[in-house]
């Protein structure tokens, strides 16, 4: 109906489901949930929901911990709070501390999860990259992958 028109999508969540919806035709989108995590005491990491850096007594488990499989990802991190610690158990002790290291950390995450997607694209690997990052746990995976089947 408007083939021209730009397409912004507001408040989209996780940068899986930014990726899913740009992968969808969105243009661009804005999310606010790199704050709103960081507040619950939670971090985002690529292809994975929200996750506690570390386990803390009392504290109710809304969010999995960080399992050693994911450290990898964490140590991959090039964000500003990640880069000034080389150890895993020292990054999360750091991000599990204090709100603007998780808020930097996921502010990051969003934003260079959404540059690898368009990096992606221009490479025509969009189809591998999302097969990286969407589970089909996620609400997006279904339409995400029934749209790239139909184009090919």
């Amino acid at each position: 109906m408007f083939p021209e028109a730009f397409v912004h999508v507001f408040g989209i969540g996780s940068a899986t489901t930014a990726i899913g919806v740009l992968s969808l035709g969105a243009d661009s989108v804005d999310s606010f949930s790199w704050r709103r995590v960081a507040n619950y005491g939670a971090i985002l990491l690529p292809g994975c929901s929200e996750r506690f850096p570390t386990a803390r007594e009392g504290r109710v488990r809304s969010r999995p911990v960080v399992s050693r499989e994911e450290f990898s990802l964490l140590m991959k991190c090039k964000c500003p709070a990640c880069t000034e610690v080389m150890n895993v158990q020292k990054r999360l002790e750091v991000l599990a501390g204090s709100y603007s290291s998780r808020a930097v950390h996921n502010a990051w995450t969003v934003l260079s999860e959404v540059a690898k997607f368009r990096n992606a694209s221009q490479q025509n690997r969009t189809r591998e990259f999302l097969r990286s990052r969407l589970t089909p746990a996620h609400r997006l995976y279904h339409p995400v992958f029934e749209r790239w089947c139909a184009l090919q």
